[in-house]
């Protein structure tokens, strides 16, 4: 079982970035849509209870294999917008159709309660039918190409890595996926460079 990385500041990215390299090699975590579940789970776009029911009902389903393939054809999408935007700084022309069609029926609801005298409103997402998962990240890639500062959304420096990021350090400055991952092996080379 992977790891999933969510070091993007955005989960649509996070989305993309569940293709990795390991071992040099081009790797999807997306293997099963027990795969998908679980990192639909760990973006906290849901609560955990109900992504659970999800996998349980719908697993080795031909609605839940159909969804893992939806999804990475999503994720190849979204992964050309973003290739596109640090290159160029403009999004494909067919991207708006492809969010526009996964966003056609969503179906958020809110939750009221009443919290120190006040009321607090937390907004969720019913999840009915493996395909619904697809729509919070559509919603989320949707609201990051139409808000975000395209120049601030970036690859990783690595030119072995494939992780993308949307920058929101003060000065804009990130280079790296992560320090832990990208960013500490190129100092090390780098210091090793230097000797």
């Amino acid at each position: 079982m992977f790891t999933f990385l969510f070091l993007a500041n955005d989960p649509s990215l996070d989305l993309v970035n569940t293709e990795v390299i390991l071992a040099g090699v081009r790797t999807d975590l997306l293997q099963s849509f027990g795969d998908l579940t679980r990192w639909f789970e760990h973006t906290n776009l849901a609560s955990a209870a109900e992504v659970q029911r999800l996998a349980r009902l719908w697993t080795d389903t031909p609605e839940a294999k159909a969804t893992l393939q939806a999804a990475r054809a999503l994720r190849s999408v979204l992964r050309n917008a973003v290739e596109r935007v640090t290159r160029i700084g403009g999004v494909p022309s067919t991207l708006a159709g492809v969010l526009g069609n996964e966003l056609r029926e969503p179906r958020l609801a809110t939750e009221v309660v009443q919290s120190h005298g006040r009321l607090k409103t937390r907004p969720y997402w019913i999840l009915e039918k493996p395909s619904d998962l697809l729509i919070p990240v559509a919603n989320y890639a949707a609201t990051l190409f139409a808000t975000a500062d395209y120049s601030a959304i970036r690859k990783c420096e690595d030119p072995k890595c494939i992780l993308f990021f949307y920058d929101t350090s003060k000065n804009h400055s990130r280079r790296w996926c992560s320090m832990d991952l990208c960013g500490n092996r190129a100092k090390v080379a780098a210091f090793r460079e230097r000797l």
